[in-house]
């Protein structure tokens, strides 16, 4: 019984431990590889932190590995004088960053590259744009979004997002019918405004707006 017991372990094949994509541990490691291989570097003397940083969030997504991989390749892809900033006060994997997600250890690490000027600017760009009388709604919000994500990196509440988008729509009535909506997507705020284009523009149509600016 002994023998048999024994052979019968023999020909059962060892359990393969696989993470929650499926992945063996080799494989994980493969792939954390290949990302840090692949993924951008940042100088900050040619490079606008804003930008890399968008791209880095991406080809992270891309790559789907872990945080630890994410927030490791992105200490090495600090390139030139800059990594002086971070090769030893921000080590992925000790103090207050080791417990760190990705998005957070990329915002911490953006708050030393990011200049005070390129903030104000792009908070300023942000806070200006308007619709133009010839744009249609979508497009202006679709810019004034990504307006809003270079002046404010990282921030989940959009109900500011919301308010200055509103402010910024020409047409009287929309603008009024925007007031006070506050979905929980930029989508549905799209979605919403651009049914209310519609409806104006029936109104219009059918002499019922008060509105003259079409």
């Amino acid at each position: 019984r002994v023998v048999t017991e024994a052979l019968a372990r023999l020909a059962t094949p060892p359990t393969v431990m696989r993470d929650g994509l499926g992945r063996t541990e080799e494989e994980a490691r493969r792939q954390g590889q290949e990302f840090s291989k692949n993924c951008p570097r940042y100088d900050r003397e040619r490079d606008r932190w804003t930008d890399f940083a968008a791209v880095m969030a991406s080809v992270r997504n891309d790559y789907n590995v872990s945080d630890a991989q994410a927030k490791k390749a992105l200490w090495y892809a600090i390139t030139g004088k800059s990594s002086r900033i971070v090769i030893t006060s921000m080590k992925p994997d000790e103090g207050m960053y080791r417990d760190m997600s990705f998005v957070e250890y990329l915002q911490a690490m953006g708050q030393k590259f990011t200049p005070a000027s390129e903030s104000v600017q792009m908070k300023s760009e942000y806070k200006a744009r308007v619709q133009g009388r010839q744009e249609d709604v979508q497009s202006y919000i679709n810019e004034k979004y990504e307006l809003f994500r270079l002046a404010y990196p990282g921030i989940v509440d959009l109900s500011d997002f919301f308010q200055e988008t509103t402010r910024g729509i020409v047409n009287k009535a929309v603008r009024k019918s925007m007031w006070g909506v506050q979905p929980d997507t930029v989508e549905a705020y799209g979605e919403k405004a651009v049914a209310a284009v519609a409806v104006e523009r029936l109104k219009i149509a059918y002499g019922d707006s008060d509105n003259n600016n079409s």
